[in-house]
Protein backbone atom coordinates (compact mmCIF):
# COMPACT_ATOMS: atom_id res chain seq x y z
CA UNK A 1 0.00 0.00 0.00
CA UNK A 2 1.25 3.46 -0.80
CA UNK A 3 -0.45 5.06 2.22
CA UNK A 4 -1.57 3.65 5.55
CA UNK A 5 -5.27 2.87 5.92
CA UNK A 6 -7.42 5.50 7.63
CA UNK A 7 -9.41 4.70 10.75
CA UNK A 8 -12.25 7.24 11.09
CA UNK A 9 -13.16 8.06 14.69
CA UNK A 10 -15.96 10.30 15.99
CA UNK A 11 -14.32 10.72 19.40
CA UNK A 12 -11.89 13.63 19.21
CA UNK A 13 -10.33 12.72 22.58
CA UNK A 14 -9.48 9.22 21.37
CA UNK A 15 -8.06 10.72 18.19
CA UNK A 16 -5.72 12.94 20.18
CA UNK A 17 -4.69 10.15 22.56
CA UNK A 18 -3.79 7.83 19.70
CA UNK A 19 -1.44 10.43 18.21
CA UNK A 20 0.11 11.69 21.46
CA UNK A 21 2.77 9.32 22.86
CA UNK A 22 2.60 10.89 26.34
CA UNK A 23 0.25 9.29 28.85
CA UNK A 24 -1.71 11.64 31.04
CA UNK A 25 -2.92 11.08 34.60
CA UNK A 26 -6.48 10.49 33.36
CA UNK A 27 -5.51 7.69 30.99
CA UNK A 28 -4.48 4.97 33.42
CA UNK A 29 -7.25 2.50 32.47
CA UNK A 30 -6.85 1.93 28.75
CA UNK A 31 -7.96 -1.12 26.83
CA UNK A 32 -5.39 -3.41 25.23
CA UNK A 33 -6.75 -2.73 21.73
CA UNK A 34 -6.10 0.98 22.23
CA UNK A 35 -2.41 0.22 22.87
CA UNK A 36 -2.34 -1.83 19.66
CA UNK A 37 -3.83 1.05 17.64
CA UNK A 38 -1.44 3.48 19.26
CA UNK A 39 1.56 1.33 18.31
CA UNK A 40 0.29 1.07 14.73
CA UNK A 41 -0.06 4.88 14.54
CA UNK A 42 3.45 5.32 15.97
CA UNK A 43 4.85 2.96 13.30
CA UNK A 44 2.88 4.89 10.64
CA UNK A 45 1.00 1.72 9.64
CA UNK A 46 -2.37 3.28 10.50
CA UNK A 47 -3.77 6.78 10.29
CA UNK A 48 -6.47 8.11 12.63
CA UNK A 49 -8.72 10.92 11.44
CA UNK A 50 -11.69 12.65 13.02
CA UNK A 51 -15.16 12.46 11.51
CA UNK A 52 -18.25 14.16 12.87
CA UNK A 53 -20.88 11.90 14.42
CA UNK A 54 -23.45 13.05 11.89
CA UNK A 55 -21.23 11.81 9.05
CA UNK A 56 -20.36 8.45 10.61
CA UNK A 57 -21.53 5.81 8.12
CA UNK A 58 -21.10 2.98 10.62
CA UNK A 59 -24.18 4.25 12.48
CA UNK A 60 -26.41 2.60 9.89
CA UNK A 61 -25.12 -0.80 11.08
CA UNK A 62 -24.88 -0.13 14.81
CA UNK A 63 -27.66 2.25 15.91
CA UNK A 64 -31.40 2.59 15.63
CA UNK A 65 -32.06 5.51 13.27
CA UNK A 66 -35.02 7.50 12.04
CA UNK A 67 -36.16 6.63 8.54
CA UNK A 68 -34.90 9.94 7.14
CA UNK A 69 -31.44 9.51 8.71
CA UNK A 70 -31.34 5.90 7.51
CA UNK A 71 -32.15 7.07 3.98
CA UNK A 72 -29.35 9.65 4.02
CA UNK A 73 -26.74 7.17 5.25
CA UNK A 74 -27.98 4.51 2.82
CA UNK A 75 -27.58 6.89 -0.10
CA UNK A 76 -24.06 7.80 1.13
CA UNK A 77 -23.22 4.11 0.92
CA UNK A 78 -24.58 4.08 -2.67
CA UNK A 79 -27.21 1.50 -1.73
CA UNK A 80 -30.51 2.09 -3.47
CA UNK A 81 -33.87 0.68 -2.39
CA UNK A 82 -35.30 -2.03 -4.58
CA UNK A 83 -38.68 -0.94 -5.92
CA UNK A 84 -41.37 -3.42 -4.98
CA UNK A 85 -43.52 -4.29 -7.94
CA UNK A 86 -46.03 -7.12 -7.75
CA UNK A 87 -47.67 -8.05 -11.01
CA UNK A 88 -51.04 -9.74 -10.96
CA UNK A 89 -52.92 -10.95 -7.96
CA UNK A 90 -51.85 -13.63 -5.56
CA UNK A 91 -54.99 -15.66 -6.34
CA UNK A 92 -53.84 -15.87 -9.94
CA UNK A 93 -50.55 -17.41 -8.85
CA UNK A 94 -52.03 -20.04 -6.50
CA UNK A 95 -53.46 -23.05 -8.28
CA UNK A 96 -56.61 -24.50 -6.73
CA UNK A 97 -56.47 -28.02 -5.36
CA UNK A 98 -59.26 -30.51 -4.78
CA UNK A 99 -57.70 -31.78 -1.56
CA UNK A 100 -59.41 -29.39 0.85
CA UNK A 101 -59.27 -30.50 4.44
CA UNK A 102 -61.75 -29.03 6.89
CA UNK A 103 -60.35 -28.89 10.38
CA UNK A 104 -62.64 -28.14 13.25
CA UNK A 105 -61.78 -28.09 16.89
CA UNK A 106 -64.21 -29.49 19.36
CA UNK A 107 -63.89 -29.73 23.09
CA UNK A 108 -65.51 -32.50 25.04
CA UNK A 109 -65.80 -31.62 28.66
Amino acid sequence: MSQPPVLWCDNIGATYLSANPVFHARTKHMEIDFHFVRDMVAKKLLSIKFISSKDQLADIFTKPLSSSRFGVLRSNLNVLPIPLCLKGRIRDLVQPTNNIVNLSLSTNA
